[in-house]
């Protein structure tokens, strides 16, 4: 199937983290965006960011779908684009049962994938963001994953523990209940349309979404700002070192979503969007700061110091972004600038809180 390089994308979920640098991204691309946005305050303040940052002129449009689990929800949203990109899916551990979390990554990728199918046979590749949960498995040893791996353990877990399996669990098999979704509805509806996943782990980096306060944080910058906000200012140097994750950059992640768009051989694809390190910890992105910023008054004032260099001492799992980097010829920031470049934002978001 071709690749898409110009005309219209639809992205689901624009006023969200990944889905507002995704909008940006094909924007500065030279593509026309429509997003679909919950409501219209949501999508207005959409239209004047993505006109300050990316200088939108008249590329850029909103409707607004407010339950993406109605099985017409995206009837409308998908007719006269050229591709499609998927990112609205819950993010959170607060859930109290698992299908508070798999129903809307479940329902809402098969009903933009059928109403894509339905509605308009123009559209030529679909872009999902999945996750590397849906990829990793529990291993005591330090294991490299790549696209090939696929997470059966958790939805094991939630189909054996139900509403007592881990909220981690929760999370992980939405994610791999929705991609392996996606790739089931390719399988059996044959589409006019191919298919590419990608895979990111946790996401940071600089925000231009709404976040009108601070509980408003995203679930992966709201771990990211405990480190400037003061609350772990006395953490100890075990506090710190403590594994967290691969990490990834929010822009890289929108680039990778470009281009798993623009590429040919991307189309059947799935792609781990990672950086280069394996398994950071918060002492990593400390060192960050204090080297970088280090005449930050904020980062003076709240950010711990802990043990030097000691996050590099811990050796865990890594998500490879080899097939990133061989297919689509991706370069990846490094997990310094994302770290300062993430403080510098959440900063000035802080200064209207």
């Amino acid at each position: 199937m071709p690749a898409v390089h110009q005309g219209k994308i639809l992205v689901s979920g624009g006023s969200g983290f990944v889905g507002s640098h995704v909008c940006h991204a094909l924007l500065i691309a030279g593509f026309h965006v429509r997003t679909t946005v919950r409501s219209t305050a949501k999508g207005d303040y959409l239209v004047r960011k993505l006109n300050e940052v990316s200088g939108g002129g008249g590329k850029f449009e909103y409707v607004i779908v407010e339950d993406i689990e109605a099985p017409d929800a995206f009837d409308e949203a998908v007719k006269g684009v050229d591709g499609i990109m998927h990112t609205a899916s819950p993010f959170h551990f607060n859930a109290e049962d698992p299908d508070e979390l798999i129903k809307p990554a479940v329902e809402g990728t098969v009903n933009i994938l059928r109403s894509a199918h339905k509605h308009n046979k123009s559209v030529q590749r679909v872009v999902i963001t999945s996750s590397v949960a849906s990829v990793m498995m529990p291993r005591d040893t330090p294991t490299v994953y790549n696209e090939e791996w696929w997470n059966e353990h958790s939805p094991a877990q939630v189909n054996e523990k139900g509403r007592e399996a881990s909220r981690l669990d929760f999370y992980m098999a939405s994610k791999t209940l929705a991609e392996r979704a996606s790739w089931d509805f390719i399988d059996k509806e044959k589409p006019s349309f191919d298919l590419a996943t990608i895979a990111p782990p946790l996401i940071l980096g600089p925000c231009i979404h709404d976040i009108p306060s601070e509980d408003k944080l995203n679930t992966s910058i709201s771990r990211f700002y405990q480190l400037f906000s003061g609350e772990l200012k006395d953490a100890n140097g075990d506090k710190l070192i403590e594994p967290m994750s691969n990490v990834v950059d929010v822009r890289d992640v929108a680039n990778t979503h470009v281009l798993a768009m623009t590429v040919p051989r991307a189309g059947g694809e799935r792609f781990i969007s990672a950086s280069d390190r394996a398994m950071v910890t918060n002492q990593d992105f400390v060192d960050a700061l204090h080297e970088r910023l280090g005449d930050n008054e904020t980062v003076k004032k709240n950010v711990p110091v802990g043990e030097k260099g000691k996050g590099k001492s811990i050796h865990r799992h890594r998500f490879a972004n080899d097939k990133a980097k061989t297919v689509l010829a991706q370069t990846f920031f490094s997990q310094e600038q994302t770290a300062v470049d993430t403080f510098l934002s959440l900063e000035e978001y802080a200064k209207q809180w």
